[in-house]
């Protein structure tokens, strides 16, 4: 009876598993493990190789994203890149925009707004100046540039801005060229000569220059600095106007009448005509520093050849003490401009060796000057 029982059980769950293995092949995603795929010794290398060989197959859809994700990044980046460059193109190129924005972009960014004999000019540079006249005329003087004249004054900034900023380009390639070098030691000798000379502190001189110009110490160092440069090279380069004032000391040291010799050589229009005489007020501001030199002459004596800048020109100068008289004195001067920088500088432009990427007219002329 046992017997027959377990003979009917084994036959049932015999059939139960065939059944069940029927349905196992009918689901989709299940597969029978095959009873050689059991792990033994000798065949683990091949079960793992199975192993790997599906998860290669997950892995290769998951790199194919990863890289298509690269490539939008890519594509993405150089579009925004290519829409800010045109952007800021057409703002600082056809709008010509000066705002802070802009002109933080230009100190970072190699942006130029001209070329002079093959050397960029730096957008940030002409921003500088052009930046301190706009600021001082809104906040000091309170004009507008909306109206029409208003417009035509500041197309006379940008112009003369402009001058001046290629210029500069142009004095540092001729420093270059000459070996003269300004250190931040002689900038910051003049810095403070010119405020012991009005009696300011370092602070106060930073609020006059926030104040009136919207200048930060840097900005105002590097246009001080372009200023020296320019000197330096103008004494370093003209030898015609160096020869000049050597003619003049030699005629001088010979006994020649003073006033003759000035009345010959001397380029000061002002005293020319009156052999070269001048009164002046030691007590007077004497930004030239041709009065304190002469003040601290004896009576008739002659001066050493020495240097002075006079309405943003620069000249070779011999003076002699004529008289004293308190506070006031009388001197005679002989006065040699040094034309060599700005005719060379007038010769690139007629040339064409000057290119401007803006537009900014040439025949413009300053309200102030025309009134």
């Amino acid at each position: 009876m046992n017997k027959q029982t377990d003979r009917t059980n084994t036959s049932t769950a015999g059939r139960a598993d065939g059944l069940k293995a029927k349905i196992e092949a009918k689901l989709p995603g299940v597969k029978k493990v095959p009873q050689s795929m059991r792990i033994t010794n000798a065949n683990i290398e091949e079960h793992r190789e199975n192993i790997l060989a599906r998860g290669r197959k997950l892995k290769y859809p998951v790199q194919y994203s990863k890289k298509r994700l690269i490539i939008i990044s890519i594509v993405v980046v150089v579009a925004a890149i290519g829409i800010f460059s045109f952007w800021l193109n057409q703002s600082l190129y056809k709008k010509q925009q000066t705002g802070d924005f802009f002109y933080s972009v230009t100190k970072v960014l190699p942006l130029n707004v001209a070329e002079v004999d093959g050397e960029p000019v730096r957008y940030s540079d002409y921003l500088r100046r052009l930046r301190a006249d706009v600021y001082y005329y809104l906040n000091r003087e309170h004009r507008s540039f909306n109206s029409e004249e208003g417009a035509k004054e500041l197309d006379y900034l940008k112009r003369r801005e402009l001058n001046a900023t290629e210029k500069a380009t142009y004095v540092r390639k001729l420093a270059e060229q000459n070996n003269v070098t300004v250190d931040d030691a002689t900038v910051d000798e003049q810095i403070k000569s010119m405020r012991e000379a009005n009696n300011e502190t370092e602070e106060g001189l930073i609020s006059t220059l926030q104040t009136y110009y919207g200048w930060t110490m840097n900005d105002y160092r590097a246009t001080l600095r372009d200023q020296i440069l320019e000197q330096e090279v103008s004494y370093a380069i003209d030898n015609e106007a160096k020869t000049e004032i050597k003619q003049a000391e030699s005629r001088l040291a010979k006994g020649e009448d003073f006033a003759a010799v000035a009345t010959d050589i001397s380029d000061d229009e002002s005293s020319k005509s009156n052999g070269g005489v001048v009164v002046a007020k030691t007590t007077d501001d004497d930004p030239t520093g041709v009065v304190d030199a002469v003040s601290n002459l004896s009576v008739g004596e002659l001066s050493d050849i020495g240097r002075a800048r006079i309405d943003n020109a620069n000249y070779y100068y011999i003076a002699r003490l004529d008289k004293k008289d308190g506070e006031s004195i009388t001197y005679s001067i002989i006065m040699v401009r040094l034309n060599k920088l700005d005719d060379d500088f007038a010769q690139l432009r007629e040339q064409g060796k000057i290119k401007e990427y803006i537009s900014v007219p040439d025949d413009v002329v300053s309200n102030e000057a025309g009134n």
